[in-house]
C-alpha cells in the first residue's frame, strides 16, 4: 500500500519556534519565507488548536508555544521530518 507523507508550511513554522528566540510574527514569516497573510492563517489555526499563544510586545507580537505545542513540535514534527526523508530515498 502507497502512503503519502504530505504537509505544509505549518510543519515548518512549528519547528521554527523556539522558547529563546521570542521570535515576533513578522520576522518569522519573513525568515521562512512566506506571506505575512500565509504566515498569519497558519497562526490562527495554531492559536486555535492551542499550539500558541501570541502576545504583544510593544509595537510587535510574540509567539510562544504551549505545553500542547511544545509536544508537537518535540514528538511529532520529526517524525513527520523523517518520513518525508524516506520518502524521498525511494
Amino acid at each position: 500500500m502507497k502512503q503519502i507523507v504530505n504537509f505544509g508550511k505549518w510543519a515548518l513554522v512549528l519547528e521554527e519556534l523556539k522558547p529563546k528566540d521570542n521570535p515576533t510574527m513578522y520576522k518569522m514569516s519573513r525568515n521562512l519565507n512566506l506571506t505575512y497573510s500565509h504566515f498569519m492563517a497558519i497562526i490562527q489555526k495554531f492559536e486555535k488548536l492551542k499550539w500558541i499563544v501570541s502576545r504583544k510586545l510593544g509595537r510587535n507580537r510574540i509567539i510562544l508555544l504551549t505545553k500542547k505545542g511544545i509536544d508537537m513540535r518535540d514528538n511529532v514534527i520529526p517524525v513527520l521530518f523523517e518520513l518525508k526523508t524516506i520518502k524521498g530515498k525511494r
